[in-house]
């Protein structure tokens, strides 16, 4: 899962394999322990993961009270435009409805516009006054959805 999620992301990385960042990328079993790493599957193949973060632990960065933080969203080069994606983000919008969870949020590079424009797809809004940068020339832009709770 981790060398899937680095494999995703290598068209926008900015950083090298030793990258305190990569090697985050790279570490699914980190992020299970942490937060959540959903996984979709076709047949036996991983074929996308997502890691859901809540306020307080190391895969929060950006997550307020009473929001969910997504990050590392990355499906593999050949399942990509299959609705992968998209059905590992409507997993995570379940579950914060099912926690009754406020907002998702999100932080995006400002040079994926493909990612930006895929969650605008999703509902997700710009939230500029947010946006924020974790190392020099890494500016990034935070997206938010409202969740509606079960009831």
């Amino acid at each position: 899962m981790g060398s899937l999620t680095v494999t995703a992301y290598a068209p926008v990385l900015r950083f090298g394999e030793s990258d305190p960042y990569t090697e985050s990328l790279a570490d699914a079993a980190g992020r299970a322990a942490e937060g959540d790493l959903l996984v979709a599957m076709v047949g036996d193949d991983i074929v996308g993961t997502v890691t859901v973060g809540r306020r307080g632990t190391s895969y929060a960065e950006v997550a307020g009270d009473d929001e969910l933080e997504v990050r590392m969203l990355a499906v593999a080069p050949t399942a990509q435009r299959l609705g992968i994606g998209r059905a590992l983000m409507t997993e995570v919008l379940s579950m914060a409805e099912v926690e009754g969870v406020a907002t998702i949020v999100l932080s995006v590079i400002d040079t994926n516009t493909g990612a930006a424009a895929f969650y605008r797809s999703l509902g997700y809004q710009r939230l500029p006054e947010r946006d924020w940068v974790p190392v020099p020339h890494v500016n990034l832009e935070v997206w938010i959805r409202q969740v509606v709770p079960r009831s």
